[in-house]
Protein backbone atom coordinates (compact mmCIF):
# COMPACT_ATOMS: atom_id res chain seq x y z
CA UNK A 1 0.00 0.00 0.00
CA UNK A 2 2.92 2.20 0.11
CA UNK A 3 2.83 2.91 -3.58
CA UNK A 4 -0.90 3.49 -4.04
CA UNK A 5 -2.30 6.90 -4.22
CA UNK A 6 -5.89 8.01 -4.06
CA UNK A 7 -6.90 10.44 -6.68
CA UNK A 8 -9.90 12.64 -6.39
CA UNK A 9 -12.48 12.25 -9.08
CA UNK A 10 -12.43 15.09 -11.44
CA UNK A 11 -15.52 17.23 -11.19
CA UNK A 12 -16.45 18.80 -14.43
CA UNK A 13 -18.09 22.17 -14.24
CA UNK A 14 -21.76 22.40 -15.26
CA UNK A 15 -22.05 23.81 -18.70
CA UNK A 16 -24.13 26.94 -19.12
CA UNK A 17 -26.67 25.30 -21.46
CA UNK A 18 -27.82 22.72 -18.91
CA UNK A 19 -27.91 25.35 -16.17
CA UNK A 20 -30.17 27.63 -18.21
CA UNK A 21 -32.41 24.63 -19.02
CA UNK A 22 -32.90 23.91 -15.29
CA UNK A 23 -33.56 27.58 -14.53
CA UNK A 24 -36.14 27.77 -17.30
CA UNK A 25 -37.80 24.50 -16.21
CA UNK A 26 -38.05 25.51 -12.54
CA UNK A 27 -39.18 29.02 -13.37
CA UNK A 28 -41.99 27.72 -15.58
CA UNK A 29 -43.05 25.31 -12.83
CA UNK A 30 -42.95 28.08 -10.25
CA UNK A 31 -45.05 30.43 -12.38
CA UNK A 32 -47.57 27.67 -13.11
CA UNK A 33 -47.97 26.74 -9.43
CA UNK A 34 -48.07 30.35 -8.35
CA UNK A 35 -50.86 30.97 -10.88
CA UNK A 36 -52.85 27.99 -9.64
CA UNK A 37 -52.49 29.07 -6.02
CA UNK A 38 -53.52 32.63 -6.91
CA UNK A 39 -56.59 31.38 -8.79
CA UNK A 40 -57.65 29.18 -5.86
CA UNK A 41 -57.19 32.12 -3.48
CA UNK A 42 -59.33 34.41 -5.66
CA UNK A 43 -62.11 31.82 -5.86
CA UNK A 44 -61.93 31.17 -2.13
CA UNK A 45 -62.10 34.84 -1.20
CA UNK A 46 -64.94 35.39 -3.67
CA UNK A 47 -66.99 32.65 -2.08
CA UNK A 48 -66.24 33.91 1.41
CA UNK A 49 -67.39 37.40 0.44
CA UNK A 50 -70.75 36.22 -0.91
CA UNK A 51 -73.77 37.02 1.21
CA UNK A 52 -75.70 34.00 2.44
CA UNK A 53 -78.93 36.02 2.24
CA UNK A 54 -79.52 35.72 5.98
CA UNK A 55 -80.77 39.29 6.32
CA UNK A 56 -83.83 38.81 4.16
CA UNK A 57 -85.46 36.65 1.60
CA UNK A 58 -86.14 36.85 -2.08
CA UNK A 59 -84.15 39.99 -2.73
CA UNK A 60 -85.89 41.95 -0.01
CA UNK A 61 -85.55 41.82 3.70
CA UNK A 62 -83.68 43.54 6.39
CA UNK A 63 -85.19 46.40 8.32
CA UNK A 64 -83.66 49.04 6.02
CA UNK A 65 -85.64 47.72 3.05
CA UNK A 66 -88.85 47.61 5.08
CA UNK A 67 -88.99 51.30 5.93
CA UNK A 68 -92.06 52.80 4.30
CA UNK A 69 -95.75 52.12 3.81
CA UNK A 70 -97.01 48.74 2.63
CA UNK A 71 -100.63 48.58 1.44
CA UNK A 72 -102.90 45.66 0.55
CA UNK A 73 -105.73 45.63 -2.00
CA UNK A 74 -108.24 45.59 0.89
CA UNK A 75 -106.79 48.80 2.34
CA UNK A 76 -104.93 47.52 5.38
CA UNK A 77 -101.42 48.90 5.92
CA UNK A 78 -98.12 48.19 7.58
CA UNK A 79 -96.02 51.30 8.17
CA UNK A 80 -92.41 50.52 9.09
CA UNK A 81 -89.89 52.97 10.49
CA UNK A 82 -86.38 52.06 11.63
CA UNK A 83 -87.59 50.75 15.02
CA UNK A 84 -91.38 50.71 14.89
CA UNK A 85 -94.29 49.23 12.97
CA UNK A 86 -97.90 50.37 12.82
CA UNK A 87 -100.53 47.96 11.44
CA UNK A 88 -103.94 49.30 10.55
CA UNK A 89 -107.01 47.63 9.07
CA UNK A 90 -109.67 50.27 9.53
CA UNK A 91 -108.28 50.95 13.02
CA UNK A 92 -104.89 50.57 14.61
CA UNK A 93 -104.24 46.93 15.50
CA UNK A 94 -100.55 47.17 16.35
CA UNK A 95 -98.05 49.89 17.20
CA UNK A 96 -94.65 48.78 18.47
CA UNK A 97 -91.25 47.26 17.70
CA UNK A 98 -90.55 44.47 15.25
CA UNK A 99 -87.77 41.97 14.60
CA UNK A 100 -86.48 40.59 11.31
CA UNK A 101 -84.99 37.11 11.05
CA UNK A 102 -84.29 35.76 7.58
CA UNK A 103 -87.41 36.52 5.55
CA UNK A 104 -89.72 36.67 8.58
CA UNK A 105 -90.90 39.81 10.37
CA UNK A 106 -92.31 39.29 13.85
CA UNK A 107 -94.36 41.90 15.70
CA UNK A 108 -94.24 41.72 19.51
CA UNK A 109 -97.67 40.60 20.77
CA UNK A 110 -97.56 42.83 23.88
CA UNK A 111 -98.02 45.87 21.63
CA UNK A 112 -100.98 44.41 19.70
CA UNK A 113 -104.55 45.37 20.50
CA UNK A 114 -105.51 41.69 20.96
CA UNK A 115 -102.13 40.39 22.24
CA UNK A 116 -101.59 38.53 18.94
CA UNK A 117 -98.16 37.77 17.52
CA UNK A 118 -98.14 38.91 13.90
CA UNK A 119 -95.80 37.03 11.57
CA UNK A 120 -95.14 38.58 8.16
CA UNK A 121 -93.18 36.98 5.32
CA UNK A 122 -90.90 39.02 3.07
CA UNK A 123 -91.61 37.86 -0.49
CA UNK A 124 -89.27 40.29 -2.28
CA UNK A 125 -88.15 43.91 -2.02
CA UNK A 126 -91.62 45.18 -3.01
CA UNK A 127 -93.95 42.57 -1.49
CA UNK A 128 -94.67 41.23 1.99
CA UNK A 129 -97.32 38.68 2.92
CA UNK A 130 -99.47 38.47 6.03
CA UNK A 131 -102.24 35.84 6.38
CA UNK A 132 -102.18 35.18 2.59
CA UNK A 133 -102.69 38.88 1.82
CA UNK A 134 -100.01 40.61 -0.20
CA UNK A 135 -98.85 44.08 0.74
CA UNK A 136 -96.96 46.19 -1.77
CA UNK A 137 -94.59 49.03 -0.97
CA UNK A 138 -95.75 52.49 -1.99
Amino acid sequence: MSGSSVQAAAVSPVDSNSLSYFKEFYMKSFVKWFGIIALVAVIGFSMAACDDDSSGGGGGGGSANLIGTWTSVIGSQFIFTANNCTYTAGWELYNGPYTVSGNTITLNPSYAIANIEYVITIVNSNTINHQSIEYHKR
